[in-house]
């Protein structure tokens, strides 16, 4: 059985450690992106089964990142 893919898009370095780290903890295979426009190109290329994203963040926020993906149906 394969890991379960997660992305997590965060700003906030020591916050997106954290979370990576304690989801590599469980064994889910877990990459980080420190903001919204990295989060999105990421996603095209990872394909996770789980997206973990910050709200509040600069340039594109996390609604943005969530429309952007609903809209290319990723």
């Amino acid at each position: 059985m394969s890991k379960k893919k997660i992305l997590v898009i965060e700003d906030e370095p020591s916050v997106l450690e954290n979370i990576i780290e304690l989801l590599e903890n469980f064994n889910f295979e877990v990459i980080g992106a420190p903001n919204g426009r990295i989060g999105i190109e990421s996603a095209y290329t990872f394909i996770p089964d789980l997206i973990i994203c910050d709200v509040l963040m600069p340039d594109i926020d996390g609604f943005d990142v969530l429309s952007s993906l609903k809209a290319s149906q990723v």
